[in-house]
């Protein structure tokens, strides 16, 4: 991977929330890189990591959380040195993001078209009629109808799925080099899932914007995406493009999120599962943080924790039992 053509790159990443006993670490040892162009996954349960990841990225941990260690690059400068008002610059503009729950991100006091003219008012240096007109644009590009009468709406005479759409033309609007979405189709129907992606697709394409796409959705993953991060329990445990994710898969935790969606061809009564739950970030396990719901744990993993490895060029996985493949090729 050439330097050059790398825009966001995260290195050890650490993210901590403080109780009255202790602080609990909720993100743990993540690093990735994101090329220009170029769409990453990050695909997990809720409460692996993914939402704070993508808001640490954005820099909007607020207290009692807080980034304890780690480097975020985006074009060359690292994120988390940066001052107030000139993160304030990157925000919005060079970096966007579509939120997983529009009614707690869109101000009620304001109109719809107010706040989207405004993130391009103050970014894009253009008239407020011009804003104003590239607004309404959006809002019919993300298939909302009636987008002149949409813009003068409030957020809470909005459908859950209209609002969802205002923020997704609200993060499109900008310039930006660097799209997070965070489970941007969730509250949407098919049709207008369908459409979104088509538009996200399309913004690749004509803008070179590059996007972390956060979902659960493995059929979204399938479509979108050139490279898929797996997160379990606040670590990345297996990370490779989307090919081989899908057709070679090496960690237990991948394989069992693919066994577990529903295939057309598949006749079988019953979906497969993954027994048990996603740990308490408070009470994490001893060695691997799977263990406990892994098939393949050996008395290894419930002693040691396992550190991620490449055991193909591209590919990475923080399992045991990939341990002697360090760097070689992988013999199942």
């Amino acid at each position: 991977m050439q330097s050059e053509k790398i825009l966001l790159d995260v290195r050890n990443l650490k993210v901590c929330f403080a109780t009255e006993t202790s602080d609990i670490t909720a993100v743990e040892d993540v690093s990735f890189q994101v090329k220009k162009g170029e769409t990453v996954a990050l695909v997990g349960e809720s409460g692996c990591g993914k939402s704070v990841t993508s808001l640490s990225i954005m820099r909007l941990i607020n207290s009692p959380g807080r980034i304890a260690n780690g480097q975020i690059f985006f074009e060359g400068k690292d994120l988390l040195k940066l001052s107030n008002n000139d993160m304030r610059k990157i925000r919005g503009n060079k970096i966007s993001m579509i939120f997983q729950e529009p009614l707690t991100s869109l101000n009620p006091l304001f109109t719809v078209g107010n706040q989207i003219s405004e993130a391009i008012y103050t970014h894009q240096k253009v008239s407020k009629e011009e804003a104003k007109k590239k607004s309404i644009d959006m809002l019919k590009k993300v298939g909302i109808p009636r987008p002149e009468y949409v813009y003068e709406c409030y957020p809470h005479s909005l459908s859950g799925g209209m609002r969802q759409r205002v923020m997704i033309a609200m993060a499109l609007s900008g310039n930006q080099k660097l799209l997070i979405a965070d489970e941007p189709t969730t509250a949407l129907d098919v049709t207008i899932q369908a459409q979104i992606l088509e538009l996200m697709k399309d913004i690749i394409r004509d803008s070179d914007t590059s996007i972390i796409l956060i979902t659960h959705d493995l059929g979204v993953v399938a479509e979108m995406a050139d490279r898929v991060i797996i997160m379990y329990a606040g670590q990345i445990v297996e990370q490779a493009d989307v090919y081989e994710i899908f057709s070679s898969p090496l960690h237990p935790y991948t394989k069992g999120l693919l066994e577990s969606t529903i295939k057309v061809e598949d006749q079988k009564d019953k979906l497969q599962t993954i027994e048990g739950t996603v740990p308490d970030p408070s009470e994490m396990p001893i060695g691997c943080r799977f263990n406990p719901r892994c098939t393949a744990t050996k008395e290894r993993c419930s002693q040691q924790p396992p550190s991620l490895i490449e055991v193909k060029k591209g590919h990475f996985v923080r399992c045991w039992q990939y341990e002697s493949c360090r760097g070689g090729a992988v013999n199942e």
